[in-house]
């Protein structure tokens, strides 16, 4: 009988060890498919919501912001094909609380355009940065004050996706 419960504990354990696998493949395909739906997103922070504000509007917002503050020109921005824009989160009733906005493009292009030109808002309130999954932002969080540190030792320094480079060579985790 005792014979018996060790085999099946051992067929138990063999079959948890199978299953905790699985589920780590599982988890790596969704945080994959995760990053790949967002990699055409930009999110514009700081943009006040206006009194009548409806959703259907926010694509004119962005692309008025697009055009006013990143000096892009209107033909351009009026042929960026949009998959989605809208803001996020939960409705507020406080008036001081600005949702940001998601910016959907369907081409990669368009995105990076308007990535690149986000210069242009450094003396302004708003902002933009790129959409990553939740362990994306966090694994950025942490480099931050390694890519800060490097900055000031006169290296050139970025973070791309979740890897800090310094003078051009990835910096291993620690």
């Amino acid at each position: 009988r005792v014979d018996g419960l060790e085999l099946a504990e051992g067929l138990h354990r063999d079959r948890l060890t199978q299953l905790e696998k699985e589920n780590s493949k599982l988890h790596g395909t969704i945080f994959y498919l995760q990053s790949q739906s967002m990699r055409n997103n930009l999110i514009f922070c700081n943009i006040k919501k206006g009194s009548n504000e409806k959703p259907a509007y926010t694509k004119d917002i962005v692309r008025n912001l697009l055009i006013e503050k990143l000096d892009l020109a209107r033909d351009v921005v009026d042929e960026m094909k949009l998959e989605r824009v809208h803001r996020l989160g939960p409705f507020s009733q406080n008036p001081n609380y600005d949702r940001k906005i998601v910016y959907k493009c369907n081409l990669f292009a368009d995105r990076e355009l308007v990535r690149k030109r986000k210069f242009k808002l450094d003396k302004s309130t708003y902002y933009i940065h790129e959409q990553f999954p939740p362990e994306i932002v966090a694994k950025r969080r942490r480099l931050v004050p390694k890519l800060r540190d490097a900055k000031k030792e006169g290296k050139s320094a970025w973070i791309s996706y979740d890897t800090l480079y310094v003078d051009g060579k990835p910096l291993k985790d620690e």
